[in-house]
């Protein structure tokens, strides 16, 4: 009788304390996240109405309300992806960036003294969005951009962004470079996907490049099921259909039965172990339904990190960053190197006193998920 009272007590003791962790976890979300934080690192959490953020610090969590605008926040938004592929509009560019900077970051930019790099989960309302391209400071020329001031990396969701924060830098050996493939009726060459493709190739050792007839989906899934690959660059042309993971794909060669689409959710069902796919295709970095898109396919699938851009992307411009990021990344994390390729851009003509590429549309499509190491 003794000897059940006492396992009764001890279940009920195991109880309480199961309890008491489940309760901790609810009250702080975070708890996961915060002790993979150093003292440089924070993660800005925005709600699904756009409404409020959360402060993510290793030394805990302090929620903001975030500002107002005249008009719904989405109509804001709107105009500003408007304005993003109009190369003629730098100045009501900045009026809108510069707004959405007071709405957006203002609020929080207190909270964030010593801090060098900047996690984002952007909500349901903000997903989509380049953060990189707000502006803190309007000027005729080279306005003062949110990378000027943080290394950016983005998760769609905040148990996404705890697997990429828990993630280790692998080394910057061996890779996949496949692109400029045999495409369908209706889609032409791409002018600067086979310099890009070079230079990837020759920045990453031991990559190799397939391109034309050679850059099948059937090859590509058949090398990602044979083991690690450091780098997958992918340059194609893409079709997103945001919401639908099986209408969004990315164009590859066709054959040995496999018909050259390669769709979010054929990405999502495989099992891969990569430590960087880059992938060079319009509107290819989008994101729904926490995981929906190749970002969240790709991490879900096993990749550590996905740079992909929310926007149609400028080639030649991207040719040029890409061959930067490459050149940055083996002395510097992944967000970091991105952010001074993006620079690079920026500043491309700064020696002659012209900053005509300092436009958005230039470069801040392009935006890192998952692990910054």
């Amino acid at each position: 009788m003794l000897r059940r009272a006492s396992a009764a007590v001890l279940t009920f003791v195991v109880f309480l304390f199961s309890l008491t962790i489940t309760l901790a976890e609810d009250a702080d979300p975070y708890a996961q996240i915060r002790p993979l934080l150093d003292e440089k690192t924070a993660v800005l959490v925005y709600d699904a109405g756009g409404e409020k953020v959360d402060v993510v610090r290793a030394g805990g969590v302090i929620t903001r309300e975030l500002g107002r605008t005249a008009e719904p926040l989405e109509v804001k938004l709107g105009f500003f992806s408007d304005i993003m592929g109009s190369l003629n509009a730098m100045t009501p560019y900045q009026d809108e960036a510069a707004t959405l900077w007071a709405v957006l970051i203002k609020p929080v930019i207190g909270d964030l003294t010593g801090i060098e790099r900047l996690g984002i989960v952007p909500g349901t309302k903000l997903s989509g969005f380049t953060f990189g391209a707000l502006v803190s400071k309007k000027s005729p020329k080279r306005p003062a951009f949110l990378i000027d001031d943080f290394a950016l990396f983005y998760a769609p969701s905040v148990d996404m962004m705890g697997r990429a924060l828990a993630t280790d830098k692998s080394m910057l050996t061996g890779g996949i470079v496949i692109g400029n493939a045999k495409y369908p009726a209706g889609y032409g060459a791409l002018r600067m996907a086979q310099p890009e493709m070079q230079d990837v190739t020759f920045f990453v050792p031991g990559a190799v490049m397939y391109e034309g007839e050679a850059a099948g989906e059937t090859l590509l899934k058949s090398r990602l099921a044979e083991g690690p690959v450091s780098v997958l660059h992918i340059t194609t042309h893409s079709s997103i259909k945001p919401g639908s993971d099986e209408n969004s794909k990315l164009l590859l060669t066709g054959g040995g039965g496999d018909d050259g689409n390669l769709t979010v959710a054929e990405v999502g069902a495989m099992t891969i172990d990569v430590d960087l796919v880059t992938i060079s295709a319009d509107r290819a970095g989008l994101t729904w339904g926490g995981s929906g898109g190749f970002p969240g396919a790709f991490l879900t699938a096993g990749a550590a990190s996905v740079v992909a851009p929310l926007y149609t992307i400028d080639k030649g411009m991207t040719a040029n960053m890409m061959n930067f990021f490459y050149t940055y990344l083996p002395e510097n994390d992944k967000a970091e190197a991105l952010r001074l390729a993006q620079k690079m851009i920026i500043d491309f003509e700064k020696d002659k006193g012209r900053f005509r590429f300092a436009h958005p549309a230039f470069w801040a499509s392009f935006v890192l998920y998952g692990s910054y190491k």
